[in-house]
């Protein structure tokens, strides 16, 4: 027997039990039904499985490529048994906001009305999987033009991922799913009757969806590995599938571990790089102030001490400023002995005074908000005295 048989088999059992392992937070719901009897076709998409496509020269642009998976299963024998497609449509976004940046239009508070038509593509990966159990790739195709109620809802979930994941989430508040939360969440978006069949993408149970409940009672085409389970095997690979979501729930703890750290001082950057840009307000930067704050901005107070040295300190409130100068001085006078006048004067005095003014973030920790460079000169020279006076981080050094 194929290692691919056993699988579809294992799987198979567990589906026809009926007793499925809840591990993800994210699941299928059957996105449309279609055709006529001997020719239907069964459309789900997986809400787990929506992503950011833009090219990352399109980042900022008004319009983002948003991905979702979508699963077909199919009647007809001349077909396939099943296949998955990565749909990628053209989504509007609101263009970021930034501090000090102007004329920009705010979010919009409510998702925009329906489209009569969307424009998609395929994207790469897709494919389908006879009904011998060879899986057939399916080529990525260009962009074009759609209306069909396939396309239409599929981009509804694409592009308004977060009101999606809170529909979900209020339909999950209580004991199970509670599908009528959960139309009525998506009721704004224009999203009705999207049954919740799954909480994990597994094509065997999508097929027991499709013929056990939209088409029970039809004639069903053999598919490799049908063959009926016995009570045994079905306990043996429930107890099987058990184990894998109990895996698949301490990985997904772990990942939360690792990635909620990175996510808070995500949050605490962007916090602080706004309160930077307060602080700087609309004062201009010439070319050596913007380079020092480009290297500088967010790192801590310690870094400024270490590589900079001893600074004259000052306090101001909540911002710490750390001066460092440098002087150049060759002046010389020419002094008449007899009466004590200056008859001349020659050379030249300069001075560069770098202020690096520090910032508490959100946790408490001082950080480089800005950096300010200020030259005072007479006469000619001294002019390379900030050049050799502001230093870099160390290398590797990261802002916290």
């Amino acid at each position: 027997m194929s290692a691919r048989a056993m699988l579809s088999r294992r799987v198979l059992g567990v589906a026809a039990s009926g007793l499925f392992a809840v591990s993800a937070q994210a699941g299928v719901v059957l996105l449309h039904s279609e055709g006529a009897v001997g020719q239907r076709r069964a459309y789900f998409a997986d809400l787990g499985r929506i992503q950011d496509r833009t090219p990352m020269e399109q980042i900022l642009a008004p319009v983002a490529i948003r991905q979702i998976d979508v699963y077909t299963v199919f009647e007809s024998a001349a077909e396939a048994d099943w296949s998955v497609v990565p749909l990628q449509f053209e989504c509007a976004q609101p263009l970021p906001q930034y501090p000090g940046r102007r004329k920009r239009a705010p979010a919009a508070a409510e998702p925009p009305p329906r489209p009569d038509s969307v424009r998609l593509q395929v994207g790469e990966g897709g494919y389908r999987m006879s009904r011998e159990g060879q899986r057939l790739g399916i080529a990525a195709a260009a962009w074009r033009p759609a209306n069909d109620a396939v396309a239409l809802r599929a981009q509804a979930l694409a592009c308004n991922e977060v009101p999606v994941r809170e529909a979900e989430n209020a339909a999950r508040g209580g004991d199970g799913f509670d599908q009528a939360r959960f139309d009525a969440a998506l009721e704004p978006l224009g999203l009705r009757s999207l049954r919740w069949v799954a909480d994990t993408p597994n094509f065997f149970v999508l097929r027991e969806v499709a013929w056990s409940g939209l088409w029970a009672g039809a004639q069903r085409p053999k598919s490799a590995g049908d063959r009926p389970l016995s009570a045994a095997e079905k306990a043996q690979y429930q107890r099987e599938y058990a184990a894998i979501a109990q895996t698949m729930d301490r990985l997904a703890a772990q990942a939360q571990q690792y990635g909620e750290p990175l996510l808070r001082k995500h949050r605490v950057d962007q916090a602080f790089a706004a309160k930077a840009a307060s602080i700087r307000g609309q004062r201009r930067l010439d070319p050596k102030e913007a380079s020092a704050i480009m290297v500088w901005q967010g790192q801590p107070e310690q870094q400024v001490l270490e590589r900079m040295g001893r600074a004259e300190l000052q306090q101001s409130g909540e911002l710490r400023l750390l001066s460092y100068s440098r002087e150049y001085d060759d002046r010389s006078q020419l002094v008449n002995r007899a009466s004590g006048q200056v008859v001349a004067e020659q050379g030249a005095h300069s001075r560069c005074v770098v202020t690096f003014v520090v910032a508490p973030d959100q946790e408490g920790s001082p950080r480089v908000a800005d950096v300010r460079i200020e030259v005072q000169s007479t006469g000619i020279g001294g002019g390379g005295l900030c050049q050799g006076l502001i230093q870099v981080p160390e290398p590797g050094a990261q802002a916290r």
